[in-house]
């Protein structure tokens, strides 16, 4: 006898736990499968900010900007006890585009779009140098002065997936190898000795989501391996996110307090697979590329604490670096539809789009 159901997701990181959150919202049965444990792996180690959109005004994209707040927003008023207000700065310069003149546009165009949409403003400002003093990572290097914005964090990540894992349907963890096959009004799973039919597959295994589910799947996108990473040092350098921007490129890196610690991120590397390991090597390059953004830290190993590794979804092309895929990808081929993202932000408006699709084949 086959257990029936509607969806069965194939992968439990945030992505897959949004879509079983919401199939479970919705009424559906649904089966989410993890071949270890749900919320592990990337979805581990992230450096936890959930970020209100503000980055995408300097790319004008509104569009992204709004939806970024809502999400933030929603996250805020869900989960209130696991996800937090933090207080963001950056120090303005006094050429291109982060000087006082253009930062007050953006904070008056961000201040604008989270009115029209009704979201509470999270205060975005330009402040003087003398509002810096207190900032350890500001004091110096504020003398144009700072821009200041909130955006959000998970304080308790642990609690957080905790209560994340309440809300599924059904879970099945260290899981073996599945069987697929695709008829024409459904999907028919063989696993350790249970026959499991349902109207659709959901495929969110991230980077592995090129790894075919059957014989007759194929790979949807060129998918390029991107292992990303923060470290994380025995010392809590402030009560607020500061950003400091590399001298070396345009990336920035976020220093973010974590209980008497501080995460700072993140790093990208290519990889040959979704399995990676931060190497020592490559720890020592973030601290010598940290020390030349903030030489007053002189940090080496004997300073970190942990390593947040995990593996991306990113995109092939001409760009040499390391390059993420940005928005979420989401794509339907017979009864499965595969999901690709890197946000932890939208991880339940992706979750939504993910069930049109697959409601358009019920």
């Amino acid at each position: 006898m086959k257990d029936l159901y509607d969806i069965i997701i194939i992968g439990g990181g945030i992505g897959g736990v949004g879509v079983s959150i919401e199939a479970k919202r919705k009424g559906y049965r649904t089966l989410l499968l993890e071949r270890s444990e749900i919320l592990s792996a990337t979805s581990a180690n992230s450096l936890r900010i959930i970020h209100g959109g503000l980055r995408y005004l300097q790319q004008f994209n509104i569009k992204r900007v709004i939806s970024s707040i809502q999400a933030q927003s929603e996250l805020l008023r869900l989960y209130p006890e696991h996800i937090k207000p933090l207080r963001c700065l950056f120090p303005l310069e006094n050429f291109g585009a982060r000087t006082a003149t253009i930062m007050r546009i953006a904070s008056l165009v961000y201040r604008a779009l989270q009115s029209a949409i009704g979201a509470k403003s999270q205060g975005a400002r330009v402040i003087a140098q003398r509002d810096c003093e207190q900032i350890s990572l500001l004091r110096s290097r504020s003398k144009f002065g700072a821009f200041e914005w909130n955006d959000a964090v998970i304080k308790d990540l642990d609690g957080f997936h905790a209560h994340l894992r309440t809300e599924c349907g059904e879970i099945i963890e260290r899981c073996g190898a599945a069987e697929f096959r695709e008829l024409a009004d459904g999907v028919e799973v063989h696993l350790e000795g249970r026959l499991i039919s349902a109207k659709v597959v959901v495929d969110t295994r991230g980077p592995w989501a090129n790894q075919p589910l059957h014989n007759a799947d194929q790979p949807f996108w060129p998918i390029r391996f991107v292992k990303a990473f923060n470290v994380v040092v025995k010392r809590k350098l402030d009560d607020v996110a500061v950003a400091l921007r590399s001298k070396n490129s345009s990336r920035q890196f976020f220093f973010v307090p974590r209980g008497n610690h501080t995460a700072i991120g993140t790093e990208y590397y290519d990889c040959d697979s979704p399995e990676a390991t931060v190497s020592e090597i490559e720890i020592t390059a973030f601290l010598t590329e940290i020390n030349s953004l903030a030489p007053e830290l002189n940090l080496n190993s004997a300073d970190v604490c942990a390593i947040d590794c995990g593996v991306l979804p990113g995109i092939y092309g001409a760009v040499k670096a390391p390059s993420l895929i940005g928005s979420e990808r989401i794509l339907r081929k017979g009864r499965v539809v595969k999901v690709l993202s890197t946000k932890y932000t939208t991880f339940l408006t992706q979750a939504r789009k993910v069930l049109e699709q697959a409601e358009a084949l019920f």
